[in-house]
């Protein structure tokens, strides 16, 4: 394991959802909440087949 301290920026969270195969967000809470919120959602709306062609 390799802990890691960054700012927390719109950009971290794109790399999180895009790594999230790959990495685990130990702290904060509410980071990681929102991370598996944000990957809970995207899942649900694949498999519900609702998706967006815009």
């Amino acid at each position: 394991m390799h802990p890691l301290v960054v700012g927390d920026t719109q950009d971290l969270r794109w790399w999180l959802v895009a790594q999230a195969t790959n990495c685990d967000i130990l702290e904060p809470q509410w980071l990681r909440n929102e991370i598996e919120s944000t990957v809970a959602e995207s899942l649900e709306r694949i498999r519900s087949g609702k998706i967006d062609s815009a």
